[in-house]
C-alpha cells in the first residue's frame, strides 16, 4: 500500500456494463478522483450472474481502462458495490473480505 494514501473503490455491476471509480481520500470530507472506466458486462443474463470468471473479466477491463496500474499495489480501504435487480435481497450490514479479480 502507498505509505499515507487511503483508497476507496466504487464497483458498479449492471447487467450492461460494469463501471469503476477509485478516489484518494484527501481527508474526512474529501475525495480526489484518480482513476474511472467501464466495460461490457459479461457473465450475466437476464439479471443473474452465470459465470463468475467471464463477470471477473468484465471487472478486471474496466480497471484497466481506468487506468489503475499505477495504484494495482495499493489495497482499497473501502470497497461500495453497487448492484441491483429484482431478485437481490439483503439487509443493511457491514461486510469485510476479500475476491482476488
Amino acid at each position: 500500500m502507498i505509505i499515507g494514501m487511503r483508497f476507496v473503490c466504487a464497483l458498479d455491476l449492471g447487467m450492461s456494463k460494469v463501471r469503476i471509480i477509485i478516489a484518494n481520500c484527501r481527508s474526512n470530507t474529501s475525495l480526489e478522483i484518480i482513476g474511472s472506466g467501464y466495460a461490457l458486462s459479461e457473465g450475466f443474463n437476464d439479471g443473474y450472474l452465470i459465470d463468475i470468471n467471464n463477470a471477473s473479466e468484465s471487472i478486471r477491463k474496466a480497471a484497466s481502462i481506468a487506468e489503475l496500474d499505477a495504484v494495482a499495489a495499493a489495497a482499497a480501504d473501502w470497497i461500495i458495490l453497487g448492484l441491483s435487480g429484482d431478485l437481490i435481497a439483503a439487509e443493511s450490514a457491514n461486510h469485510h473480505g476479500s475476491i482476488s479479480i
